[in-house]
């Protein structure tokens, strides 16, 4: 009876943690696939003002 209650909840801490633990790595791949656009948009602005600068010149 009480083993069995503790082990139900302890299984229902186990499920929530790795549930909680999946939404993590997604947000935390998510975060990095927007820094690297980022990272390429800063590229290509700093390359579009390269060349608008070597065309004034």
């Amino acid at each position: 009876g009480e083993i069995a209650t503790h082990s139900m909840a302890v299984f229902k801490l186990l499920e929530t943690v790795t549930f909680l633990n999946g939404r993590e790595c997604r947000y935390l791949q998510e975060r990095d696939a927007a820094r690297k656009k980022v990272k390429d948009i800063g590229l290509q602005l700093s390359e579009l003002h390269a060349a608008f600068d070597d065309y004034k010149n």
